[in-house]
């Protein structure tokens, strides 16, 4: 584990990097695609999920159940509205692939 002081000229508080092996296994906690904002009440049912779980314990455990609780839901949220993108991104490049063949 390495430790960086980054600068900050907007701030009196300094942000610390901390830098250690390359985890290649580790998943972004829930990805949100860009057209998710396009979607009308995104924000809100975002609001929705997040009230949803309530849990008492320690401020991280709590902000770490609601993520968990959050990345479910916006899983779910996602295959309902737009349907399973992976594979229909792999099909559209393979329809592009196949133009120019």
């Amino acid at each position: 584990m390495h430790q960086v002081i980054l600068l900050n000229n907007t701030s009196y508080y300094f942000p610390i990097l901390l830098q250690g092996e390359e985890v290649s296994s580790i998943k972004h906690p829930f990805p949100v695609e860009n057209m998710y904002l396009e979607v009308e009440d995104f924000v809100d049912l975002v609001k929705s999920f997040w009230g949803k779980p309530k849990v008492s314990d320690s401020p991280s455990f709590i902000l770490a159940k609601k993520l968990n609780f959050l990345n479910l839901r916006l899983k779910e949220w996602n295959k309902e509205v737009f349907g399973h993108l992976d594979a229909k991104m792999a099909n559209l490049t393979d329809k592009i692939k196949g133009l120019f063949v």
